[in-house]
C-alpha cells in the first residue's frame, strides 16, 4: 500500500498546461474537465466562444486553473489567431488534445466533394494545424510535449455510410504515427485515442434510430459513457505513458473486434 501514492503520482498533470480543442461539449468537454481535475492548467478551445467560456468559468468556480480561446480549427487563419492570442496571454501548452471534429453519415455514392473537403479541413487538417502551431512553440521554448490526436474506431474498421468520415480518421491515425517518429528525438510524444460509440448529445439521434440493432451486434451491448474515456486519456496525457509513442488506443469495449 505504501507504493500506491507514488504510482498515482504518475497520472498527475500538475505543472502542465493542456490545450483541448472541441472543448465546448461532448467528449471534448469531458476531456477538458478531466485534465483540469488531474491538476493541469487547461485551455479550452472551440468555435462556440460563449459555450467554451462558460465551461472554463465553471471550472474556475470549482477552483481549477482554466482558460478559453476561440478557435476554428477548419481555418488556418483561425488557428493562427487563437495561438497569437495565447502567446499574448503567456499560455504555452505542453499537452495538446485534438478532440475537434465533425461527422458525416452518407452513402459513398452520395458523397459530395464539398462534404469531403469540409471533413478533411476539420478532422485532419484541423489537427495538423493545431499540432504544427503547438510544436513550433514547444521547440521555441525548448520544452518537451505531448500531443494526443482523437480519431475513431471507424478509422480501424468501417461501417456502411461513413466512408468519408472513416477515411479522415484513418488518415489522422497515420499522421499520428509519422509525427511520433519525427518528434520523439525532440522530446515530443504523439499518440492517438480511438473512441468507439459514446453517449453524447451528438449520438442521441443515432441511439434513438439505430441503437437496438447496434447493441444486438456489438460486443458491449451498449454505448460507452463519456467518463469511461477519461482513464485512457489521462494515461496518454501523463508520465504514466512516458515510453508510449505512436500508438492508436481503441476505447470501445472491444467492439472494433467485430468490425464496429
Amino acid at each position: 500500500m505504501a507504493e500506491l501514492p507514488a504510482a498515482l503520482s504518475l497520472f498527475s498533470l500538475q505543472g502542465h498546461t493542456a490545450l483541448v480543442t472541441g472543448a465546448s461539449s461532448g467528449l471534448g468537454l469531458q476531456g477538458f474537465q478531466c485534465l483540469a481535475r488531474a491538476g493541469a492548467r487547461v485551455i479550452g478551445a472551440a468555435r462556440r466562444v460563449e459555450a467554451v467560456q462558460s465551461q472554463a468559468q465553471s471550472l474556475v468556480a470549482q477552483g481549477f486553473d482554466a482558460h478559453s480561446v476561440a478557435m476554428d480549427v477548419s481555418s488556418a487563419a483561425g488557428v493562427a489567431q487563437a495561438f497569437a492570442e495565447l502567446d499574448q496571454r503567456g499560455l504555452v501548452a505542453d499537452i495538446v488534445v485534438n478532440f475537434a471534429g465533425i461527422g458525416l453519415n452518407n452513402k459513398w455514392r452520395n458523397n459530395q466533394e464539398a462534404q469531403w473537403l469540409q471533413l478533411l479541413q476539420t478532422n485532419l487538417l484541423g489537427a495538423e494545424r493545431v499540432s504544427q502551431a503547438a510544436v513550433q512553440r514547444l521547440l521555441a521554448h525548448k520544452r518537451p510535449g505531448n500531443i494526443i490526436q482523437v480519431a475513431s474506431t471507424l478509422g480501424l474498421t468501417v461501417q456502411p455510410s461513413v466512408s468519408a468520415y472513416a477515411s479522415s480518421k484513418a488518415a489522422l491515425m497515420h499522421l499520428t504515427k509519422s509525427m511520433a517518429m519525427e518528434l520523439w528525438p525532440r522530446g515530443i510524444r504523439v499518440n492517438c485515442l480511438a473512441p468507439g460509440l459514446f453517449r453524447t448529445p451528438f449520438t442521441a439521434q443515432f441511439e434513438q434510430e439505430h441503437g437496438s440493432h447496434y447493441f444486438d451486434l456489438s460486443v458491449t451491448r451498449r454505448m460507452g459513457e463519456a467518463p469511461e474515456l477519461e482513464g485512457a486519456l489521462l494515461f496518454l496525457a501523463s508520465a504514466a505513458s512516458s515510453y508510449v509513442n505512436g500508438i492508436v488506443l481503441p476505447v470501445d469495449g472491444g467492439n472494433h473486434l467485430r468490425g464496429m
